[in-house]
C-alpha cells in the first residue's frame, strides 16, 4: 500500500491526484442489481457507450468489471504502431476509473491478461537479482488508492488466481481462450470448472460469467446458465491496430454491457440480461 509520501511521488509523477476524495453520489441505489462490464480497454474505450453504460444504471449498488478496464498498450510486447507513453495512458484510465467510482458504493474488478502488462512488463525487462528490491505490486498499489475499489482474486490455496472470482452463486472468468464460434469458450470454460472445480475453492453457483471475447451471449446449460458478455472498447483506436493487419479474424466486438439480479443472494437469471449496442 502507497504511504503518504509515495502518493505525493506518483501524484506527480502520473499527473493525477491520487489522494483526491470520491464525489459523493445521490443516487438511490438497489443492492439486487450488478452492473457488469468487462473490457473497456481505457483510454481506449468506446466513449459514448461507457459513458452511457454507467449513467443509464447508476441506481446498482455495484459494479463488477470482468478484466482489462486498463489496455496498457505502452507496455505490449506486440508490435506497435504508435509510441504511447505509460504516464499519460494510466492517467487516462485511472480518472476513468474514479469516474466509475464516484458513482457506485462499490466497485470490484478484476485483473486480467491486458490489466497485468505492466507485471508482465516488469518481469521480462528488469535483471532477476533486481526483482526482489522492486515493488512488484505498484500496478495494484495505484488503483487501490481509489477507497472503494476492490481488486478481486480467487483464493486457492496459498495462491491467489487473478483471471476468477466467485461473487455470491456467479462465478466471474477472463479465461485467455479464444473461438470463432460464439459461446463456445464459455462452454468450454464450464466444463473445465466442472472438473477444477473443488480444485479452485468454488461453491455451489448458477452462472458463469466470461469477459476477453467481445461477444454477446447466453445460453442454458444444464441447470446453470453461461454468458459471454460484450466489451466497451474503440476498435478503431490504436491500441486494436490488429483488428486491420490484412487478417480478418474472429467476430467484430459487440459492445454493451450486462445486468445481474439477485434475489436474496441468489442470481436471478429471468431477471439479469445482456443490454447490447445497435453498431
Amino acid at each position: 500500500m502507497l504511504n503518504k509520501n509515495a502518493k505525493k511521488h506518483f501524484s506527480e509523477y502520473l499527473n493525477v491526484d491520487l489522494s483526491e476524495p470520491l464525489k459523493k453520489h445521490s443516487h438511490k441505489k438497489n443492492p439486487d442489481k450488478l452492473l457488469v462490464i468487462s473490457d473497456p480497454h481505457c483510454p481506449f474505450e468506446h466513449k459514448d457507450y461507457f459513458i452511457k453504460s454507467i449513467n443509464d444504471n447508476t441506481d446498482c449498488k455495484n459494479i463488477f468489471i470482468n478484466g482489462d478496464f486498463f489496455d496498457n498498450y505502452s507496455r505490449s510486447h506486440y508490435r506497435r504502431s504508435q509510441d504511447i507513453d505509460f504516464r499519460w495512458e494510466f492517467r487516462l484510465a485511472y480518472l476513468r476509473l474514479k469516474e466509475v467510482a464516484d458513482n457506485f458504493d462499490g466497485v470490484y474488478i478484476m485483473l486480467a491478461n491486458h490489466d497485468m502488462r505492466w507485471l508482465k512488463y516488469l518481469m521480462d525487462n528488469v535483471p532477476n537479482d533486481c526483482l526482489d528490491f522492486l515493488n512488484k505490486n505498484l500496478f495494484e498499489d495505484l488503483i487501490k488508492t481509489i477507497p472503494n475499489v476492490r481488486i478481486v482474486k480467487q483464493l486457492v490455496g496459498d495462491r491467489k488466481v487473478s483471471h476468477l472470482f466467485q461473487y455470491k452463486d456467479v462465478i466471474f472468468t477472463h479465461e485467455e481462450r479464444s473461438s470463432v464460434d460464439i459461446a463456445k469458450v464459455v462452454q468450454e470454460v464450464a466444463k473445465q470448472y466442472y472438473k477444477w472445480g473443488e480444485h479452485y475453492n468454488l461453491k455451489p453457483y448458477r452462472a458463469i460469467i466470461q469477459g476477453h471475447n467481445h461477444v454477446s451471449a447466453k445460453i442454458r446449460f444444464g441447470d446453470r446458465f453461461l454468458y459471454q458478455i460484450p466489451c466497451l472498447i474503440n476498435s478503431s483506436d490504436v491500441a486494436f491496430d490488429y483488428v486491420y493487419n490484412g487478417r480478418t479474424q474472429g467476430n467484430p466486438p459487440a459492445l454493451g454491457y450486462m445486468m445481474a439480479y439477485f434475489d436474496n443472494d441468489k442470481f436471478n437469471p429471468n431477471k439479469s440480461y445482456i443490454y447490447d449496442y445497435e453498431v
